[in-house]
């Protein structure tokens, strides 16, 4: 007898061709969808990331050269000894509470990154008047032992170590404390470095210390009180002199921002009344995104309040389109110069 098979019913027949062919399209369709939403996923990640990198170091950098600067000129600003140069670690400085750009004996461009600005603050910590104190020929130095002291009549500074320091002729030692600070900013390979001439010799650019990384560009200017012709004081007062008429002692102001250092203004009668009518800085910081993105997210250079419109130079990368740039920009006052009042002949 012949054994008959039964028939395979429909349902497990299986998938035809057709079908595997249009299920794999399907398959490869979403795959792309969610390739693609990865990707999109993954740049937003990155901007966010790159922007929030940027500012977290732009604000700590701020932070740090803003705070500095508010203190400098403490114990330095007295008429008498504004402009002087002094002797810090081997090497003259000028005197002056804040220094754009000081000569590269002071803090070196070696290694610093191209259209950048340098900045040297200095300020003490006595607890000494500002006006300092006053001694007669031979007398031994007032101020407490291992203290800095700056002497007038000529300006010298050195660290005291036994309180026994004197001179043959009577004068004046300002106190600057036991820790004076004499900062070397400047921005090295993207990131905002710092020195400090006391502790350490910062003409060699060894001995520079990073503060915050990714930023590169640092920007600074000088506000300046211009007593010119264009801008007189009123008729028949002088500097610092009260007006015969009203009696009150002219107001100053910043009227200008530049470069110009105090001693090359062309104002006043001298170097320290130059210095004192240099009432605050003006600050610019560039951060930047840690992250290189693949195309160019920017095509225009970023500028800030002293650059006139003009772009802030980042051409020193050839890749600086691929990052994201965040600036921050601030006024500080010079407000220990500012507290001296108008100085008597300024």
């Amino acid at each position: 007898m012949r054994r008959s098979w039964p028939t395979q019913r429909k349902d497990e027949a299986g998938f035809s061709l057709v079908e595997i062919m249009v299920g794999m399209v399907i398959g490869m369709f979403a795959i792309i969808v969610m390739l693609q939403s990865f990707s999109l996923f993954e740049e937003r990640k990155r901007t966010t990331t790159g922007g929030s990198d940027a500012m977290s170091e732009g604000v700590m950098a701020l932070y740090a050269v803003q705070r500095d600067i508010r203190q400098a000129g403490y114990g330095v600003s007295a008429l008498d000894i504004l402009g002087c140069p002094v002797t810090v670690s081997g090497v003259s400085i000028p005197l002056a509470p804040v220094t754009i750009n000081p000569a590269t004996a002071i803090i070196p461009r070696t290694g610093i990154d191209a259209n950048t600005d340098t900045l040297l603050v200095i300020y003490g910590n006595s607890e000494n008047q500002p006006q300092g104190v006053a001694y007669a020929a031979n007398t031994v130095n007032p101020t407490p032992a291992n203290h800095y002291v700056v002497i007038d009549s000529p300006c010298t500074a050195a660290p005291i170590s036994t309180g026994a320091t004197s001179r043959a002729v009577s004068g004046t030692f300002y106190d600057l404390g036991p820790n004076p600070k004499v900062l070397a900013y400047a921005v090295r390979s993207g990131n905002l470095t710092m020195c400090d001439y006391i502790a350490q010799d910062c003409s060699d650019a060894a001995n520079y210390a990073t503060v915050a990384n990714n930023i590169v560009s640092l920007r600074a200017q000088y506000g300046h009180d211009n007593v010119t012709t264009s801008n007189p004081l009123p008729a028949g007062s002088t500097p610092g002199v009260p007006d015969p008429v009203t009696g009150s002692i002219p107001a100053y102001q910043v009227d200008t921002y530049d470069q110009t250092q105090g001693q090359d203004l062309p104002i006043g009668a001298s170097v320290a009344c130059k210095w004192a009518r240099t009432g605050a800085i003006r600050l610019a910081l560039v951060a930047r995104s840690a992250l290189l993105e693949k195309d160019t997210v920017t095509t225009a250079a970023p500028v800030w309040d002293g650059s006139d419109g003009a772009p802030i130079d980042l051409s020193a990368n050839a890749d600086w389109g691929g990052f994201r740039y965040k600036v921050f920009q601030t006024v500080v006052p010079l407000r220990n110069v500012t507290w001296m009042g108008v100085q008597e002949g300024c």
